[in-house]
């Protein structure tokens, strides 16, 4: 046998082929015996890292520049967003550009990759777990339940005559049919559940080998798949099916021996079944375009006499609004009303969200002091905190909510975040005791970020107020200095999917743009914005902007 095809032959130097070489090039990647070491380096071509075998791969491997193939990229441009050499800073072309060293950026993304990784081996998989679980669990059930049914059914059938045998079988062949359809889709819906199983833990597999790797070219492709993860499926819920029995009466023999009830299965998203697949789709958000344009504008019943407080899109055709007459109404991206519900306490001051899981409406009512859900008109009273106001509500990460609450004086402000009607958590002030909110009747509105920040308008502090998920303050924004226009006037806000903040600056007619470390970037002040007031963003990337006096609703592409 070839030793060199061997099986069980030894490493070999890749230049004389001597067994158990004692150096490696961690440039070329290569094994190297001593002798032939100095050969390899006088290969003039590129530079050389030869270190001993045990210590291969502890130098980074730098990528070759896309314009100088020569040169090594030990640089980062912030603003390119890819890796650069000395040659390319000397050029001019990044002329004004932030500039890191690599490998502090390959740094700080392989800490991008533990986050990640560290969500979703205890957050996001322990979910999906958990609803595969809950599906098996249903197959059971629907399995033991037929057995039941087909018990009762031929139970019942023994003390009929001869002639009714055939209502027997069709009632079972039409119990069988439909219990194995609903069985199919069942199983459908968990082999997708397992499926992205599968994809969620492949991915964490990937990102440990990246945390383990040096390749900075490989590391700087890591592109996060979290937020995808994070668009959980619902739960579904189900009915099991029954037979009822009825006295015999001769002359209706059909309909008095006994009839089943639908199989009935549902989930908190009607169109999940509807828009699942083997691969899972996700919206595509596209790029921000140059200057931010009006794609629609919404004529609605509020105005001057009935201010607009609240808009929630509840698709990129429908949104939700609320206003000072105590009705949540319901309007199409033509104007059209398509829904509307009166509030029983007669509230005058509402702040509305969208449970993204359900497409449910919720809203805060100062009035009565509650938080309550809107399911098919109906309502029903979530939350209740003694002692406290609801000012403002979001939906979180999770099916939680998050509540701006102030004290019944005013004189106190906090936020607070419920699952369902549990709390679990309050952000009030750090660590010295010192408020992060303002108290008083001024407007306060929150926001979730993709980064789990908590955001929120503060208009009685004229301020953004950013706190981390376990309630740190993160940074105050108030403003940009600017010398014609009036201070900041704080209203509306929202997130995108890129975790830029986006709120309403209500006085001065305007919509100011941050990155989710309140960096400024841009307003958008070109839509003849009046008085802007509340925003909400939908799955495609339109903000929808609600104006305070006017009553319009302008759907903006940004």
């Amino acid at each position: 046998m070839d030793p060199h095809l061997s099986a069980q032959d030894v490493l070999r130097c890749k230049l004389c082929e001597i067994p158990a070489p004692p150096m490696y090039c961690d440039t070329c990647q290569i094994s190297l015996c001593k002798p032939c070491v100095g050969e390899h380096l006088f290969d003039g071509s590129e530079q050389h890292n030869v270190v001993q075998f045990e210590k291969r791969g502890s130098i980074p491997t730098y990528p070759k520049c896309l314009k100088h193939s020569t040169n090594p990229c030990q640089l980062h441009c912030k603003e390119c967003n890819f890796p650069i050499c000395v040659q390319c800073v000397a050029s001019g072309e990044h002329f004004g550009h932030v500039q890191d060293d690599i490998l502090e950026f390959m740094k700080t993304t392989k800490k991008v990759i533990k986050r990640d990784l560290q969500e979703l081996e205890k957050l996001i998989h322990p979910k999906y777990q958990e609803i595969a679980l809950k599906i098996q669990k249903m197959k059971e059930d629907m399995n033991k339940n037929s057995q039941t049914v087909i018990k009762a059914i031929m139970k019942h059938g023994d003390n009929w005559h001869k002639e009714i045998n055939t209502i027997i079988e069709t009632l079972k062949h039409n119990f069988n049919e439909k219990s194995s359809t609903q069985l199919d889709a069942i199983s459908i819906q968990e082999d997708d559940i397992r499926c992205t199983i599968s994809a969620i833990t492949q991915c964490a597999f990937d990102m440990k080998k990246l945390l383990d790797s040096q390749d900075v070219s490989l590391v700087s492709e890591y592109s996060s798949r979290i937020a995808e993860f994070k668009r959980l499926p619902s739960e579904p819920t189900h009915t099991l099916p029954s037979f009822t029995s009825h006295e015999i009466n001769g002359q209706h023999i059909l309909e008095q021996f006994g009839s089943l009830s639908v199989l009935d299965i549902k989930t908190d998203d009607d169109d999940y079944t509807k828009n699942t697949s083997s691969k899972t789709s996700f919206p595509k958000y596209r790029p921000y375009i140059a200057e931010p344009l009006i794609v629609a504008d919404i004529h609605t019943e509020y105005g001057l006499r009935n201010l607009l407080l609240g808009v929630s899109c509840l698709s990129e055709e429908e949104v939700w609004t609320c206003g000072q007459d105590s009705i949540l109404r319901l309007y199409n991206i033509k104007g059209e009303l398509v829904n509307s519900v009166k509030i029983k306490s007669g509230a005058l001051s509402l702040d509305i969200a969208i449970l993204t899981r359900s497409n449910e409406l919720v809203y805060a009512d100062r009035t009565d002091e509650t938080v309550n859900i809107v399911k098919n008109s109906k309502i029903r009273t979530l939350i209740r905190h003694k002692g406290w106001t609801p000012y403002s509500v979001c939906t979180a990460f999770f099916y939680e909510l998050l509540v701006v609450m102030k004290s019944i004086d005013k004189t106190k402000t906090k936020v607070v975040r419920y699952f369902g009607s549990e709390l679990k958590q309050t952000i009030q002030s750090d660590d010295t005791g010192k408020p992060f909110f303002s108290c008083g009747r001024y407007s306060i509105y929150i926001c979730e970020n993709i980064n789990h920040d908590i955001c929120v308008a503060d208009n009685g502090a004229g301020a953004l107020v950013v706190v981390s998920q376990d309630g740190k303050l993160r940074f105050t924004y108030t403003g940009p200095p600017s010398k014609t226009k009036r201070s900041f006037d704080p209203y509306g806000i929202a997130t995108d999917i890129h975790g830029q903040i986006l709120t309403s600056d209500l006085r001065n007619n305007r919509i100011h743009i941050l990155n989710q470390d309140g960096l400024f970037i841009c307003y958008i002040d070109n839509c003849h914005l009046d008085r802007p007031s509340s925003l909400s963003i939908d799955k495609s990337g339109n903000l929808f902007v609600g104006e305070n006096c006017t009553g319009k609703v302008k759907i903006i592409r940004y």
